[in-house]
């Protein structure tokens, strides 16, 4: 176990194509990481990784791609992500 500073919790309902996904996840001051409950996450939304494939598999029988394709080409990118901190 690792002592975590606990400073909120957030709890949401993502979509992506029509499917519902449950997020109930613990906000912690890290440096390394600002939210905390990725397998949870993916335990109540049946969702698996299969790094080798660079797929996740939901619900058993939807797969989507992530990444590039052409291993060891990866190139720098940037994307915006939003965080809102409810108490």
């Amino acid at each position: 176990m690792t002592p975590t500073d606990v400073v909120g919790e957030v709890y949401c309902t993502l979509t992506r194509e029509g499917t519902f996904f449950e997020l109930d996840t613990l906000v912690i001051r890290q440096p390394d990481v600002d939210i905390s409950g990725a397998n949870p996450f993916m335990v109540r939304n049946d969702i698996a990784v299969c790094p080798a494939d660079r797929q996740f598999v939901i619900g058993g029988s939807n797969f989507v791609l992530y990444g590039r394709l052409y291993r060891h080409t990866f190139q720098p990118s940037a994307q915006r992500i939003q965080g809102f901190l409810l108490h």
